[in-house]
């Protein structure tokens, strides 16, 4: 989770070029924030993962 965020962006592998999607259960709308706030986070969908999630993620991976 944030852990991993902290650390990647640490390591200065939040670029143009890797994108994070984060799939959760997580309902909780400062922890969406927070996750949007990461350079390298393209995208924050709530489980379970379905078509649509993957429809919107091949979307926003083209327009990156």
């Amino acid at each position: 989770g944030f852990e991993f965020l902290d650390e990647f962006e640490k390591q200065d592998k939040c670029n143009s070029h890797t994108k994070v999607f984060i799939l959760t259960s997580s309902n909780q709308e400062e922890d969406k924030k927070r996750a949007l706030s990461y350079n390298c986070v393209g995208g924050y969908f709530d489980k379970p993962l379905n078509e649509g999630h993957i429809h919107e993620i091949i979307s926003l991976l083209k327009s990156f």
